[in-house]
């Protein structure tokens, strides 16, 4: 990217954060709270959030919703299959293994990845090592790596890494 587009994704994104973190000041400490400390305090903030998530490396807000009604509709059968599994009098209902994956995302997208992995019921994430994702799961006989699969591009979609770069 040039630098000029670059200088402008950051004055853009810093307006935008400074708009958003004044209007939080406001909302919390009322008109008579705005003062050269909260000028100084926005202005930090904005600055290290600008260090620690510049411009184009973060989440995309629409694709995110459009990944909450998949997250939770997971969830939910998730835990259902987890129930029925507690509670069924089979003996190999449980199945508990490990299997590992291949991960394709990076970054912050990969430690999104890893979290829902393990806040998806009946997985946890385990161990990255050399991209390769160690996945324990409840039951090993049931397709997670195609699983998994399907949540990368998902997340990948969400932090606006091109599917060519996931696996």
């Amino acid at each position: 990217m040039t630098g000029r587009k670059s200088d402008m994704r950051y004055v853009r994104s810093g307006a935008l954060r400074a708009l958003l973190l004044a209007l939080f000041w406001l909302v919390l400490a009322g008109p008579e709270g705005v003062s050269w400390v909260a000028v100084v305090s926005v202005g930090a903030a904005v600055a290290v959030s600008l260090r620690l998530s510049p411009p184009g490396e973060g989440m995309r807000p629409l694709a995110l919703l459009g990944f909450l009604p998949y997250f939770l509709r997971r969830s939910l059968v998730g835990s259902f299959d987890i129930a029925r599994r507690a509670l069924s009098p089979r003996s190999d209902a449980i199945h508990p293994g490990f299997c590992e994956y291949a991960v394709g995302v990076r970054g912050r997208a990969l430690t999104f990845l890893m979290g829902v992995i393990s806040l998806l019921p009946g997985t946890l994430s385990v161990e990255l090592e050399d991209g390769r994702l160690r996945i324990h799961t409840i039951d090993d006989r049931r397709p997670i790596l195609d699983d998994v699969a399907v949540l990368e591009r998902r997340v990948a979609r969400v932090w606006g890494q091109a599917q060519g770069e996931v696996r």
